[in-house]
């Protein structure tokens, strides 16, 4: 059977990957080597045949057939094996053959991730896009094809087919797209089809040291663009990494929604496949189109995604309990209830815990007598802590309304009430993201390392601690080593270089094929730092990027995130807060987007920004402030909720 949390195996795995850190290449191959004889498998194809073997009849992936009736459709890992094996040999009928380079231009679909393992179980290379990716930045589909240099590119939607001809051979993802007209008269017919045993000659011909996955990483569609190739050993790593530090079970759930071009959605695939969980395939618009009862259908145990995801998601959760408590109570214990709920709401809509008791106040004393009532049956410690409110106690806030709404009821109507926690990657979630889940009691845990060129490095556990805290990415998972190097730009900020089986084994400029870092090593840029709690025990707390430092004229480096964060906690009426200054400033310049219906004025408003930075030890003053009432362009927001700095200075500060 699959291995699970082997402390023992762990340990060995950690010290065969001490060899990783030499600067001899012989050595480091020699150990990546040694490290493949603990993964399920050497390659995607005998990764097939081993899930078939241990999970057989164990559900594999899903989706939702029917929202209203509450039905979903379900493939096995035997029957995932055996429509893999399947396409596979359609594959090989159709002139694939190892090596060759397959773009896939799909949504999340259980064809999609069918038609990916069949091509890298031949040996094919995949590169994953998405119909709708935003990273186009005008290109075209066909431009970005070329630029990756793909032999083939598989659809599933004919209207690319005019788009791509007639510089690519074109394959149908999903089989009803076989009979089409441009596939019917192209797709090769060969006299003799392939047998199952010439499928698995083809799985015995990969090695683990082949690629198996390309991916666009930062720069894509700009002037840079870089590709990562993954060999099928990094993601052999990935799955062993999965069944020995993760806490998912088999048979536990797993909801999918990001765009599959993304390779933490891309390596969900792997880990719930290699944990024998089931996968729910979806996607972000489908939950949002359905107000959330995609999650009440499934009732997930966990839900993948980054802070962009969890952002939307959160404003959907309150849009839903917002409805909810506006229908007409049935009875007294509900309504009161429901307006303790409504007060909530308030409070969270505007992501700050400092309302909570004010919105109460304004909701209760129309009906007084209830609130008299309630007030007299609460506990002492929960009227305390109501009082305490206005000292923003997050933690306690969070528990105080699990206590007064109900939280279990809510979670269950929501389709939250089967979450271990939810996983959070690609970046830290802003702090008031992270206080709306812990204010529903919902665990989040923060992978970090989960870019398209290093998988993923560092996975929090489900302790106290771990859950929730801004930049915080929790424990160093197997076979990873860190270390800090010096910046000689900005002494004092040493940045993060992760060392791993789970890197790329190739990262390289697409145009000239210059490799751009050393086999198994990522320079990531960001700032932290790393405490040991045990022999082979770390955590880790991200603490800003090295690009985003501020060098001030004296010559002091200012980090601005934490004083953004500062502000948008201490001040409920900031919706978010962007800190800039350059070499030839003195003081640092402070930008504000303020909320609607703010009745302070732009002198209350920059008058409380510099004093409430004065009496904090930032090392900088801030000597000018710029309100802004209207949102944030989104043109100034990455993918993942992040500010984009170079373009909020071009849009509002030059």
């Amino acid at each position: 059977m699959p291995p699970t949390k082997n402390f023992e195996t762990v340990n060995k795995f950690n010290k065969v990957s001490e060899g990783l850190k030499s600067s001899d290449p012989k050595t480091i191959e020699a150990t990546l080597n040694e490290l493949e004889k603990f993964y399920p498998a050497k390659n995607v194809g005998k990764f097939l045949n081993y899930l078939q073997k241990n999970y057989g009849e164990f559900h594999a992936v899903s989706f939702v057939s029917d929202l209203e009736k509450g039905t979903t459709e379900t493939i096995s890992y035997a029957e995932l094996y055996e429509k893999t094996q399947n396409l596979a040999k359609k594959l090989l009928d159709w002139g694939i053959k190892k090596g060759d380079r397959v773009g896939m231009i799909t949504e999340n679909s259980p064809e999609q991730l069918i038609f990916n393992l069949a091509c890298q179980s031949i040996g094919a290379v995949v590169l994953p896009w998405t119909v709708n990716v935003k990273k186009n930045k005008g290109k075209t589909h066909s431009e970005i094809m070329q630029e990756a240099k793909m032999d083939f590119v598989a659809i599933a939607d004919e209207k690319l087919i005019t788009e791509l001809l007639p510089n690519f051979k074109i394959l149908p993802i999903s089989e009803k797209l076989e009979n089409q007209e441009y596939f019917a008269k192209n797709l090769p017919k060969p006299q003799q089809k392939s047998t199952n045993e010439d499928w698995q000659n083809a799985i015995e011909n990969v090695k683990s040291t082949d690629p198996a996955l390309l991916m666009f990483s930062s720069g894509t569609g700009g002037d840079n663009p870089k590709l990562s190739q993954h060999s099928h050993r990094n993601l052999m790593y990935t799955t062993f990494a999965a069944q020995t530090s993760s806490n998912m079970h088999q048979k536990e759930k797993i909801l999918e929604v990001l765009p599959w071009h993304h390779i933490y959605q891309y390596l969900t695939q792997f880990i719930a496949l290699s944990t024998g969980q089931e996968l729910y395939i979806s996607t972000i618009e489908e939950l949002t189109k359905s107000e959330l009862k995609i999650l009440k259908v499934i009732a997930p145990n966990y839900v993948t995604g980054v802070p962009l995801i969890w952002n939307k998601l959160s404003r959907n959760i309150k849009k839903r309990l917002e409805k909810e408590i506006n229908s007409k109570p049935k009875n007294l214990k509900k309504y009161i209830k429901k307006l303790i709920t409504k007060a909530t709401v308030n409070a969270l809509k505007k992501n700050s815990a400092k309302y909570v008791l004010e919105e109460i106040k304004k909701v209760l004393p129309e009906h007084f007598e209830i609130s008299r009532k309630y007030w007299t049956q609460m506990p002492e410690d929960a009227k305390e802590i109501l009082i305490t409110l206005r000292k923003s106690l997050r933690k306690r806030i969070g528990m105080l309304i699990g206590e007064l709404i109900g939280i279990p009821l809510l979670k269950k109507e929501l389709g939250l009430n089967n979450i271990s926690y939810i996983v959070n990657g690609g970046g830290a979630l802003p702090p008031n993201v992270a206080d709306f889940y812990s204010a529903l009691k919902v665990p989040m845990n923060s992978g970090y390392g989960t870019t398209e060129v290093c998988i993923f490095a560092f996975n929090a556990g489900k302790k106290e601690k771990d859950i929730n805290p801004p930049y915080h990415s929790g424990k160093i998972l197997p076979g990873c080593h860190f270390e800090f190097n010096e910046n000689n730009d900005y002494p004092g900020y040493p940045t993060l270089k992760i060392i791993s089986p789970a890197i790329a084994e190739k990262i390289y400029d697409p145009t000239s094929g210059k490799i751009i870092y050393p086999q198994n090593t990522f320079m990531t840029g960001d700032l932290g730092t790393v405490t040991k709690e045990g022999q082979n025990d770390f955590q880790l707390t991200v603490t800003g990027r090295v690009g985003s430092l501020i060098k001030l004229q004296q010559g002091k480096a200012i980090l601005p995130n934490p004083i953004e964060d500062h502000l948008t906690n201490n001040l409920p009426y900031l919706e978010r807060a962007f800190i800039h200054g350059t070499d030839k400033d003195r003081t640092l310049t402070a930008l504000v987007f303020v909320e609607k219906g703010n009745n302070k004025t732009t002198e209350e408003i920059s008058k409380e920004v510099k004093d409430l930075i004065a009496n904090e030890n930032f090392g900088a003053t801030i000597g000018k402030v710029v309100v802004e009432t209207n949102p944030l362009d989104p043109a100034c927001i990455s993918r993942s909720e992040k500010l984009i700095r170079p373009a909020v200075v071009e849009k509002y500060l030059n």
